[in-house]
């Protein structure tokens, strides 16, 4: 079971157990069972052997696959598959007119680290049911790929097959035409005839072993591993379309202006108080997560991570990944730069000021173009905080001391150090009102962070310019030199290309002679041009 989940909307899905429409999404998914008997603990952590997987997937003419889609390009990739921009091909409930825009997030139902859905997968499905926000990004329905396979070019299952069919292949072409074959006919006194005759009998003997050990293999096999053998097909979302995401935006150096900043950050204060008022925590706020359209509207995604703080929640009985009686999460969430110190020191009994971090570390990314703490491991990332906000003391974080890495001596403070945050972002970090509502998002001590409430009210949002109610009246970000927009994944790719374009430049510089910076200053030039044709703006520019 996957570490970082820890509540029963985590249980698992068989690989045929799934709706064939978003209305009956949850009454299908647990085999039936109802939520009151999964907020006790009662889950599946593998589909049951009498599960009669024809009854529960019905192909008929009604189910919808991918076949009602049109895939454009890949825009995301995640541990359990792909994300594409794909387009309608027929009238439904996210495409009324027929050939709109939508993003499919595409499941892979046969996985190496589980079989069936993933928990943080039906943990999405399951919020976004619940929960719908302006700013929380839109869930149409659930389509399969069962039935249409042929149609699922990148499933798992196909590329492992093209893989052994090169494979296969290259073996035949470096061991066919080889000429010592007749060579040593000669020197053994045998004849081709009885050369190729040895050959096919060795060849049937060899098919005929293969067969039986494949046999054998299945008949050892169980039930639930023959169901899930002979099982084809994926699972795919069908979500909102968004043109791009901060991290791509970011790492194409657009540079956004004071009202700008200012109305995301609102934006997503405010879908957050939405959550946070509903006791539900995200867990998984990063800058990737954050989408925005064409017209500066905020929508938060990938909820796999989020789970309600509901007390109906605690008590778990049988699995460590879930609650203790005494309430305790998991401390294994949010990625590593945007993860607040408590969990970092290991805090099992938190609440939502974890998103909260997570955002002032959003907000500092935006106006400084990079991320504020990057560090490559746990202890590098506390290195790092504590460096620019201070250590903790007993006056600035009481009962530091309690948390478990601390108290065990795992993390050792051997001297203090004081905040740095003015002395080193003060002059960057503008307007004034921006850095103190900064420093209110990056307390230390989780107790003192602002709510999202709070901070909603902080006089960064009062002062001019104002962020319009509306955040369509800012314009339109007209930066992609085409319409995939910019995405963390996409945005990768294209300083790839860059790179290796500048690479090239700066061998043509040495091969002029040229050495040292001029060779560096080659680089970079050819670097941010290849990088400007793919923008309608120059790079740093923001319309």
């Amino acid at each position: 079971m996957d570490p970082r989940i820890d509540d029963p909307e985590s249980a698992t899905l068989s690989a045929g157990d799934y709706p064939t429409s978003l209305d009956g999404l949850l009454p299908a998914i647990y085999f039936g069972q109802s939520e009151s008997n999964l907020d006790s603990g009662i889950y599946l952590q593998t589909a049951p052997s009498t599960v009669n997987y024809n009854s529960i997937h019905r192909h008929t003419l009604s189910t919808r696959t991918i076949a009602h889609y049109c895939r454009l390009e890949q825009i995301g990739e995640g541990t359990y598959g792909q994300v594409y921009r794909a387009k309608c091909l027929t009238s439904t409930l996210s495409c009324p007119n027929g050939g709109e825009v939508v993003a499919l997030k595409k499941i892979k139902l046969h996985h190496p680290g589980y079989w069936g859905i993933p928990p943080t997968v039906l943990r999405e499905i399951k919020i976004l049911k619940k929960l719908q926000h302006k700013n929380m990004v839109k869930m149409y329905e659930v389509v399969s790929s069962k039935g249409v396979e042929e149609l699922d070019w990148e499933d798992e299952r196909e590329e492992e097959k093209r893989k052994k069919e090169i494979k296969s292949k290259n073996s035949n072409d470096i061991s066919t035409p080889m000429p010592s074959d007749n060579i040593e006919s000669m020197m053994t006194g045998g004849s081709k005839k009885n050369d190729l005759e040895t050959k096919n009998a060795s060849t049937q003997i060899s098919s005929r072993t293969d067969t039986n050990a494949k046999k054998k293999r299945r008949d050892a096999m169980s039930d639930v591993e023959k169901l899930r053998e002979s099982y084809k097909g994926n699972l795919f979302l069908v979500l909102e379309y968004i043109s791009h995401d901060l991290t791509g935006l970011l790492d194409m150096a657009i540079k956004f202006n004071d009202i700008q900043i200012k109305s995301i950050i609102k934006q997503l204060l405010e879908v957050l108080e939405f959550m946070h008022l509903r006791n539900y925590v995200h867990r998984d706020l990063k800058t990737s997560n954050v989408l925005i359209t064409d017209r500066y509207e905020v929508k938060l995604a990938d909820f796999g991570l989020a789970r309600s703080l509901e007390s109906s929640f605690n008590g778990r009985v049988g699995n460590n990944d879930f609650i203790s009686n005494e309430g305790d999460f998991t401390n294994k969430v949010i990625t590593l730069w945007y993860r607040p110190p408590e969990l970092l020191l290991g805090e099992t009994k938190y609440g939502t000021a974890v998103d909260i971090w997570s955002a002032g570390c959003i907000f500092a990314e935006i106006i400084l173009g990079r991320p504020i703490f990057t560090g490559k491991t746990d202890m590098d990332q506390l290195k790092l905080i504590f460096d620019l906000i201070g250590t903790p003391n007993e006056k600035s974080w009481e009962g530091y001391r309690d948390l478990k890495l601390i108290r065990t001596g795992e993390v050792t403070i051997d001297k203090q150090r004081r905040p740095k945050l003015r002395e080193k972002y003060g002059s960057r970090i503008q307007p004034a009102a921006a850095l103190s509502l900064f420093e209110k998002l990056l307390e230390l001590d989780p107790k003192k962070r602002f709510t999202a409430s709070r901070a909603l009210e902080h006089r960064y949002f009062q002062s001019e310019p104002v962020a319009p109610a509306d955040p369509r009246d800012l314009g339109t970000i007209n930066v992609g030199g085409d319409e995939s927009g910019y995405h963390e994944f996409q945005t990768k790719k294209r300083r790839r290309e860059a790179k290796a374009v500048a690479k090239v430049a700066e061998e043509e510089s040495k091969s002029r002679g040229e050495i040292g910076e001029k060779q560096k200053e080659a680089f970079d030039r050819a670097y941010r041009d290849h990088l400007s044709k793919k923008t309608k703006l120059p790079l740093g520019v923001s319309d």
